[in-house]
């Protein structure tokens, strides 16, 4: 019942949060430019810090080893998404196909999939959902960038490779190997600033929604099964994987939660920069985080459920 009423708890802040930033938007409190500003200090500033305090523990051979899982448990989920995403997404419209692929292989797991297990499972499940944000970056700038630009660029990617957040995790997890903590008087007040990630990420989340046409998105059949494949069918087939598979319950749930996230807006920016259709790529990232509002409450329900053991 404890664990019932951490998932409503949790799964009502987050639609709150994201409700302010709806109705911010539409009383135009909350404008495009101010979203991108909050996004740029959310991927390159909040983000990195999240991760760092939550490496800040003292050093644990068990955790470790769980990071190691976490990261395995990352990149077989991938592979399972990848090879979903070719199998769901056939090969028709070729301006199309490759945004429908990527939405359907990609979830949002930095912008979303980090506050949420923040929230859901605290800074232990932050850590192990840095292994999936590792995992994620060297897929989407490799399979992801050939799959959709039709060419390979390794300097290109290698590049692109070097993310804040990345960098983040190359630090912190330094700093746990090498015992070295912060003192409270500047840890506390990083704590702090990690603390506003979800609020932030979930309010931008709702002003983006606002900004869509939403009468027109359910309209639409094809955004429906991209949906459905993003969030339902990929996190299903991962989701029987891990359960056979018996790993720690905070490892598996953490990133089983981070590939449950909806697409991933690098979606829209691949889409921008690969001269695909940015609009209908879009349309699916707002109506796959809207439709996730309802099944990641149902994921986070299956894993407390069947892999909490």
């Amino acid at each position: 019942m404890d664990i019932l009423y951490v998932i409503a708890n949790q799964a009502v802040m987050i639609a709150a949060f994201m409700f302010i930033g709806f109705i911010s938007n539409k009383l135009k409190i909350l404008t495009q430019d101010a979203n991108n500003y909050i996004t740029d200090l959310l991927v390159k500033v909040i983000s990195p810090i999240v991760i760092f305090v939550s490496y800040q523990r003292d050093y644990d051979s068990q955790l470790l080893t769980n990071l190691g899982i976490a990261a395995m448990l990352s990149f077989l989920a991938f592979l399972i998404s990848i090879g979903l995403g070719y199998l769901l997404i056939p090969q028709k419209n070729i301006d199309h196909h490759v945004v429908e692929r990527f939405s359907v292989i990609y979830p949002n797991l930095g912008f979303m999939g980090l506050p949420l297990v923040n929230a859901v499972l605290g800074s232990e499940g932050v850590l192990y959902v840095t292994a999936s944000m590792a995992v994620f970056n060297l897929f989407c700038w490799t399979q992801g960038v050939i799959m959709m630009s039709g060419t390979c660029s390794l300097k290109d990617m290698l590049k692109k490779l070097l993310s804040p957040s990345i960098i983040a995790v190359v630090v912190s997890l330094a700093c746990f190997l090498l015992r070295i903590k912060l003192p409270n008087i500047f840890l506390n007040p990083l704590q702090s600033i990690s603390d506003t990630n979800t609020p932030l990420a979930m309010i931008v989340i709702g002003s983006t929604i606002a900004q869509t046409n939403l009468l027109q998105t359910f309209t639409k059949p094809k955004l429906y099964y991209t949906a459905i494949c993003r969030l339902l069918i990929i996190p299903a087939v991962t989701f029987i994987v891990f359960y056979f598979l018996h790993t720690e319950y905070l490892v598996s749930s953490a990133v089983m939660l981070a590939m449950s996230c909806p697409t991933a807006t690098f979606c829209v920016i691949f889409s921008i920069i690969y001269k695909k259709d940015y609009r209908y790529a879009s349309e699916i990232v707002a109506s796959s985080t809207l439709f996730s509002m309802a099944t990641l409450p149902l994921v986070v329900w299956a894993c407390s459920v069947f892999l909490y053991r």
